[in-house]
């Protein structure tokens, strides 16, 4: 599919930098563990590195960012570019466009990929990643990509990093996801 990635945004707006912040550095979503194709300064650790450390930490702050949050907004911008966004497009590439015509809430074709949540279309995109769209002006736009683990982290460096550990949270990442999504496709089914 053909993806648009949101604007950027401010710090005051609910977009792309905002999500970057919400999903992309929140430790217990482990997107590192899928960025191998991001440049290092790019990924999740890097960029957490550079914001100011806060308590709340900075991704729990994406609602009203204190000033000093604010005045790093700026290292957000390829952070979503490079990282969050490009992995992401990534993943909408290899799948179907989903119907911008839904009967009565349902899915479209048997075997289709895309749940109907109001008027989102969601659906699990790879690598334990829960993709959400909306039709927009001229094509299908993001509106949020997370990945639905429940890790107690409150910081980058607490996981391992050995390929087995990734392994395992990726599989649980890909469990999770998919069990998210059956749960949308059962409530879908019942309206």
């Amino acid at each position: 599919m053909k993806l648009q990635l949101l604007p950027p945004g401010g710090p005051s707006e609910h977009l792309g930098l905002s999500h970057t912040l919400k999903h992309y550095l929140r430790p217990q979503e482990m997107w590192e563990d899928i960025c191998d194709d991001v440049e290092p300064a790019q990924r999740p650790r890097a960029v957490a590195d550079e914001l100011p450390a806060l308590s709340p930490p900075a991704w729990e702050q994406w609602k009203n960012p204190p000033a000093s949050l604010a005045e790093a907004w700026g290292r957000l911008g390829p952070a979503y570019e490079l990282g969050y966004g490009a992995v992401i497009l990534s993943l909408a590439e290899a799948l179907p466009e989903p119907s911008r015509y839904v009967a009565c809430g349902a899915s479209g074709t048997p075997g289709d990929p895309w749940v109907t949540r109001g008027t989102r279309r969601v659906c699990d995109a790879g690598a334990g990643v829960v993709l959400m769209v909306n039709w927009g002006r001229g094509g299908w736009l993001l509106y949020s990509a997370l990945r639905p683990m429940d890790f107690k982290l409150s910081r980058h460096e607490c996981p391992p990093t050995d390929q087995r550990s990734v392994s395992i949270r990726r599989k649980l990442a890909e469990l999770a996801t998919q069990r998210r999504i059956a749960v949308w496709r059962a409530e879908e089914q019942k309206r």
